[in-house]
């Protein structure tokens, strides 16, 4: 004659009892891992249209982790002029005031706009990134927040002859 088998309930899960050393070894609460803070990059504060009708646009590649050294920032749709230049800027604060003939998005009014290497505007597409330039991105440390902003010349807009991408706010990874 068979005797039925016994079925454990362990962690909402029926267990055969022949089983039963095996399944103690088990938590009844499974144990939750938190992923790695990867930090963020989100992109704020509209770009006014520059002398070839369209807005620069900035955008961020490599890792978040300034101990990796590979960050970068790079901007596309400004105008390729070869005499012309423009540069990355960064601050710890935001606003969004007309300037030029753009918006400011990085705030010179508490510690201030830190500028970066000046850019040729030859290619129309400007990069700077920590691999190439770890000078300009001392102050990017674990854990930093910082917004960035590409401020560039464009006489033929006329105006002011001048004209800023949008930003974006990086916390880096601690």
């Amino acid at each position: 004659m068979n005797t039925p088998a016994m079925l454990l309930l362990l962690g909402g899960v029926l267990i055969p009892s022949s089983t039963a050393p095996i399944a103690q070894s088990i938590p009844a609460t499974p144990t939750l891992q938190t992923a790695p803070d990867l930090g963020s990059a989100e992109i704020y504060c509209p770009a006014e249209p520059n002398s070839m009708g369209i807005a620069a646009t900035i955008g961020t590649f490599g890792s978040l982790a300034p101990t990796n050294e590979t960050f970068g920032l790079s901007v596309t749709g400004v105008p390729a002029v070869p005499t012309s230049w423009g540069m990355f800027t960064c601050g710890t604060e935001q606003t969004n005031i007309p300037f030029g003939n753009g918006r400011l998005c990085v705030s010179p009014f508490s510690q201030g706009i830190f500028r970066m290497t000046t850019q040729s505007l030859a290619q129309g597409t400007i990069t700077l990134s920590m691999e190439t330039s770890l000078q300009d991105f001392v102050l990017c440390t674990p854990g930093s927040t910082w917004n960035f902003q590409f401020w560039y010349r464009d006489v033929a807009a006329g105006g002011s002859r001048f004209n800023l991408s949008n930003a974006v706010h990086v916390r880096f990874a601690p």
